[in-house]
């Protein structure tokens, strides 16, 4: 049928012709009827399809595009059904008040309970989770019938999951068998970034010597130095000072790319240390992704999100009753180490800048390296 065709037979069906409307909604039926036998079972869907189609009938001067059918008489279904569980869950709970509630199972509790979060979403953010979890449907598809880009809909299904994780976390299943040790973490920021610049010249950063990030508890006086090479703490660095580089940074690739794909990073922790070497974790989406604290760190402070770090940690390897320089002065006495004279000075862009030049003057690129680094 025709996007014309189906405007005429929309019209017709619009100023009261049942046999108008029928033609419209016979393709849309059977998809209907199964993602309804999803939410409430197979016994009860066709009686809820039924009741949604009178509605739809009643209601169609509601829609506007017939090439939005079927995703419309679907959402009017589902909304029906919700209604149906509701229903039913307010004459248990009248039947149970009245010391006669029929065994009713945790499953139909638990839907209903899912249903009601579904029920808080947004109507744009409901509309793509039914359509992408029930129906089965790819974004692609969504797009299509909701008439938006892939992109919005990734979007969409990304907050929307935010949203549902916050509500339905009571309901995740607590594993009895081997309960999980609950690790303390603390809630820090990046302090400073902390380079060792020569003593003959301060605009000269001592290369060979690590950068410092500074983490320091939110709510106390704790503080832990992460060493770290020059260019990731440069990264670090210039989004403190709310600057950016010429180009994007590879943090601000990575962010800008979780964001396309409708995504966002939810949090970072430093959550361990092994051979002196600490590791982190990037919590994307409920997924749990590895990273040098680095670059957890560098998209960290980008996205604007929490930075947690184990407490033992904190304990551990922290400032303790130590300066900055102090702890520094220990950790290479303990490596052997000798550090060239100078002082160490927060990393500016400035800093990074005359860095830049000065490499760029005692080592000329080349055409192509000039292209890449500019």
């Amino acid at each position: 049928m025709s996007v014309k065709s189906k405007r005429e037979v929309l019209s017709a069906a619009l100023a009261g012709d049942p046999a108008a409307f029928a033609a419209l909604v016979v393709p849309a039926r059977p998809r209907m009827v199964g993602v309804i036998s999803r939410i409430v079972g197979a016994d009860d869907a066709e009686d809820i399809v039924q009741e949604a189609l009178i509605r739809a009938f009643l209601g169609l001067s509601r829609l506007r595009d017939p090439e939005r059918m079927e995703a419309w008489l679907i959402a009017v279904a589902v909304n029906v059904a919700k209604m149906w569980l509701r229903s039913r869950a307010a004459q248990a709970r009248a039947l149970a008040a009245a010391g006669s509630a029929p065994a009713i199972s945790y499953e139909r509790e638990v839907l209903g309970v899912v249903v009601d979060a579904l029920d808080q979403l947004p109507r744009g953010q409901r509309d793509v989770v039914l359509m992408y979890y029930v129906d089965d449907l790819s974004c692609e598809d969504i797009a299509a019938l909701v008439g938006t880009t892939a992109a919005a809909v990734r979007v969409r299904l990304h907050r929307a999951r935010a949203q549902l994780r916050r509500e339905l976390a009571p309901l995740a299943p607590v594993r009895l068998d081997k309960p999980r040790k609950e690790v303390p973490m603390l809630d820090v920021k990046v302090e400073d970034v902390v380079v060792r610049v020569a003593a003959d010249d301060p605009s000269r950063i001592v290369v060979e010597v690590p950068t410092i990030i500074l983490l320091k508890e939110k709510q106390g006086e704790r503080a832990m130095p992460i060493f770290v090479g020059l260019s990731e703490g440069a990264s670090v660095a210039a989004r403190l000072a709310d600057k950016q580089f010429p180009r994007p940074t590879t943090a601000d690739l990575a962010i800008d790319l979780l964001r396309a794909a409708g995504e966002g990073i939810e949090r970072v922790a430093i959550t361990s240390i092994r051979h002196d070497t600490f590791y982190a974790t990037v919590f994307v989406n409920g997924e749990q992704v590895d990273a040098r604290p680095s670059d957890a760190l560098a998209l960290a402070v980008r996205a604007g999100v929490p930075i947690l770090i184990e407490e033992r940690l904190l304990d551990d390897y922290g400032l303790g009753g130590l300066t900055l320089v102090e702890k520094i002065d220990e950790q290479a006495a303990k490596g052997g180490l000798e550090i060239p004279a100078g002082e160490w000075k927060s990393l500016s862009m400035e800093l990074i800048l005359a860095q830049q030049v000065m490499r760029w003057t005692s080592h000329p690129p080349t055409t192509s390296e000039a292209e890449e680094e500019t």
